[in-house]
């Protein structure tokens, strides 16, 4: 074979600190470059307390990609495999979360998401997708078919550090200053997310979306349904969706009550570039409580939108 296509192989091995210091990161990689093609048959990561290995190539004249990966990480799993080149491909992805709590402290550190900062969780969730065709043209031709699923999830208000210290004090402390304190500094309230399912099927540029969730805090229950379809842009997205079942149940001082849409509502979002806007069409919601009938509350549409740093919403009811 001529000197072009004399394969090149390659080998890295990199550790990053001592194996036996905590966040030592191992990494090993051994491969292949001949003919505009890069074949890495092993590839292995660890950091202390996650695993990534697998295999991978990349052909540089025809843009294919093809991966097998699996993940192990503290509370999760996932597995990334298939191909993907501009006109086609194929692969799958899925990722179990059996102990979110764990996966999102594993995650804080790499993140500056400010949820995962503020805010504790807890539960179970799944995530099985799988594709079908290229990425060129936005992924007109990409056919996307995905589920997520979570039973339950539980999410509370991380205190603040100033509470933790006070409580931290107030342990040392009598009873009766301990009582004291726990009345004045009350919990951060628990939501509960339950039966919650997301499916999307289609093109990128055409997602067919179906949703459902049940949400509780505080005495407060939500259920909620929504349809529609949803699409990427040059610069953005937007979907166009509609709300089936929206329905709030609440107990005031032991007076249960109820609000409920009382036909679809129907809303536009858009993302492009820096504007994002939003609007509904009229609807009209319907409240009962024990103690007196049904009260409808009406609105017009509805218009949102955002630019910047600025806003503008309208409507009348």
């Amino acid at each position: 074979p001529s000197a072009d296509n004399a394969p090149l192989n390659l080998a890295l091995s990199l550790q990053t600190e001592r194996p036996s210091q905590p966040n030592s990161t191992q990494i090993k990689l051994q491969g292949q470059w001949q003919q505009h093609t890069l074949t890495l048959p092993s590839i292995f990561v660890k950091t202390r307390d996650a695993t990534l290995q697998g295999s991978a190539s990349y052909q540089t004249h025809t843009q294919t990609a093809q991966t097998d990966l699996q993940l192990a990480a503290p509370g999760a799993q996932a597995q990334l495999k298939g191909q993907i080149a501009p006109a086609s491909g194929q692969g799958q992805l899925h990722i179990s979360a059996s102990d979110i709590q764990k996966t999102l402290l594993w995650l804080a550190p790499y993140t500056t998401a400010p949820a995962l900062h503020q805010y504790q969780a807890s539960g179970t969730a799944t995530l099985a997708a799988h594709w079908r065709g290229g990425w060129q043209a936005q992924g007109s031709t990409l056919q996307l078919n995905a589920n997520l699923d979570a039973p339950a999830i539980t999410l509370q208000a991380k205190p603040l550090a100033a509470s933790s210290a006070q409580n931290a004090n107030s342990s040392a402390s009598s009873p009766a200053s301990t009582t004291a304190t726990s009345a004045t500094t009350p919990a951060p309230a628990i939501t509960t997310i339950r039966n919650t399912r997301i499916a999307l099927q289609g093109t990128l540029a055409k997602l067919q979306i179906n949703a459902q969730t049940q949400a509780q805090q505080n005495g407060l229950a939500l259920q909620l349904a929504l349809q529609g379809q949803a699409g990427i842009l040059p610069k953005g997205w937007q979907a166009q969706l509609q709300a089936t079942q929206l329905q709030f149940l609440g107990n005031e001082q032991g007076r249960p009550w109820q609000a409920t849409l009382q036909a679809p509502l129907q809303l536009a979002l858009r993302q492009n570039a820096d504007t994002f806007s939003a609007s509904s069409n009229a609807f009209e919601i319907g409240m009962r409580s024990a103690i007196s009938n049904t009260t409808r509350l009406q609105a017009q549409p509805t218009p949102f939108v955002q630019q910047g740093n600025s806003y503008q919403i309208s409507s009348q009811g």
